[in-house]
């Protein structure tokens, strides 16, 4: 059903092999992707934290903040990992953001 694909998908995700040391997301972007994300059919907050390997509680702390302050979350890291990792599979180029976000660093 649509729990299992969605299971399935992000066990793909999971698996893409992508240097993401750096990361070139501001915490709202992060966040808004998260939460765009987890609103997916079949999708659940539990699989999701499961596969990327943190805590609902860390998540939930994350998602509250609305600017740069949870920047040292754990949350924050592996879910733009995740979300690198996405964009790799599905081949989608990186926004205009992203390279501006690369050439500032």
């Amino acid at each position: 059903g649509t729990a299992t694909k969605a299971r399935n998908q992000m066990r793909a995700i999971c698996a893409v092999e992508a240097d993401t040391e750096a990361i070139f997301d501001s915490c709202p972007e992060v966040a808004s992707k998260v939460k765009e994300f987890l609103s997916r059919p079949g999708v659940s907050k539990a699989q999701f934290c499961s596969l990327i390997g943190i805590s609902q509680n860390s998540l939930d702390y994350f998602l509250l903040e609305h600017s740069q302050d949870k920047c040292n979350n754990v949350a924050y890291r592996s879910a733009w990992a995740f979300f690198e990792k996405k964009r790799i599979l599905e081949g989608r180029p990186k926004s205009p953001q992203r390279l501006q976000n690369e050439e500032d660093f």
